[in-house]
């Protein structure tokens, strides 16, 4: 299944208003007005959660600076400069192919991102799963994931089971994890985070204790662990829509 999903925040207008209100909001019209809205207008933000559309005051967030913060910010920036780098003739070519990678923003609207979206986004996914950048915009390519996944608890040890196994030839699969939480816990987005990369044609199951433990500490008992997984091909970068399990740590 050929997927242009890309591990970045879709492409957002901004738009002047006045002398001071900035618009950075999705906006989705129909004959009787507005449909659907997303994202900062003014002093509000408009999102939705499982009772429906709401909109809350805006409040600036905390920016902690952390070192991974820091070093995500730098590593955009140097990417971006590196897209600089490129020049007249290699710019044009990612600008004409960002059409070949569609993406689907907050709304569900089909958009299609900048040259420098494209080469930042693309790039961001190679260098997660350990592989040298490109220059030169890809060919799109099928992104081959999985069709299934669940996890196993024993003593401690905590694995993956997936189909199809072993995983793809094609494709390097970032794995994300949440720390152990209550049993009550669903919503979890907010909670996960990478605690490694799965190569291509691993067998199933797949250990991941070391690695959780790395970022973690070891599993507690009782608690509640979500991983996402999600597939990198390893040509060009682009990353397939994860798919997750849970499990209660024995």
């Amino acid at each position: 299944m050929r997927s242009n999903v890309m591990d970045m925040e879709c492409v957002e207008h901004l738009v002047e208003l006045g002398n001071s209100a900035i618009v950075c909001a999705l906006m989705k019209m129909s004959g009787v007005g507005i449909v659907a809205l997303s994202g900062k207008f003014g002093g509000s933000v408009a999102s939705r959660n499982r009772g429906g559309s709401y909109i809350r005051t805006w409040v600036k967030p905390v920016n902690p600076r952390s070192v991974k913060q820091t070093f995500q910010r730098d590593q955009l920036a140097t990417l971006a400069a590196g897209f600089r780098a490129l020049g007249p003739t290699v710019i044009p070519q990612w600008n004409a192919s960002a059409v070949n990678f569609p993406i689907k923003n907050r709304l569900g609207q089909t958009i299609h991102p900048s040259g420098l979206d494209l080469y930042v986004a693309l790039n961001v996914n190679l260098i997660s799963i350990g592989l040298p950048t490109i220059t030169v915009p890809p060919v799109p390519q099928d992104v081959l994931g999985f069709n299934s996944l669940s996890m196993t608890s024993v003593l401690g040890v905590v694995s993956l089971v997936f189909t199809p196994a072993p995983s793809p030839t094609t494709t390097d699969t970032l794995i994300f994890a949440t720390p152990g939480l209550s049993a009550g816990v669903s919503f979890v987005k907010s909670e996960y985070r990478l605690i490694g990369v799965m190569p291509h044609g691993t067998a199933s199951p797949f250990n991941i204790t070391a690695m959780y433990t790395a970022k973690f500490g070891a599993p507690i008992v009782g608690t509640q662990v979500f991983v996402n997984i999600r597939p990198v091909n390893i040509v060009s970068g682009q990353q397939q829509i994860g798919i997750f399990s849970k499990i209660i740590i024995a």
